[in-house]
């Protein structure tokens, strides 16, 4: 057998998986698989730090427009600032965490169709 021939082979499974692609999970089955994974306290933390730290943000925020005083305006208004850059990159931190699952996926289809290729060129 050709190496043309192998490689149409090897494209009409592809066609076939890509029908299987197309059904990728979306963005809830995704946080939902990530909640079921192995890390599952770890993110169930990330979560609860993400509400803390919004919690205070505004906090921060109704402290700032109810006093007078600039020193607490101040401390108010940077508390805020940091709590809300804190919450974006436990937010960031999240969807690297759901990224990291997707390509571990697409490897793994990679490794698959490369050990179909083997077995046919050892065939």
């Amino acid at each position: 057998m050709n190496p043309d021939e192998l490689l149409r082979d090897v494209l009409t499974d592809e066609y076939v998986e890509k029908a299987r692609i197309e059904n990728e999970p979306g963005l809830l089955e995704e946080v939902d698989r990530s909640l079921r994974g192995r890390r599952r306290n770890l993110i169930l933390a990330v979560w609860a730090a993400t509400a803390a730290f919004l919690g205070l943000a505004v906090w921060a925020a109704v402290v700032f427009f109810q006093t007078d005083v600039v020193q607490t305006q101040i401390f108010t208004a940077v508390g805020f600032v940091t709590c809300i850059f804190t919450q974006g990159l436990l937010r960031m931190w999240y969807w690297m965490e759901l990224n990291k699952n997707a390509v571990t996926r697409e490897v793994k289809r990679v490794e698959l169709q490369v050990a179909r290729l083997a077995d046919k060129l050892n065939s």
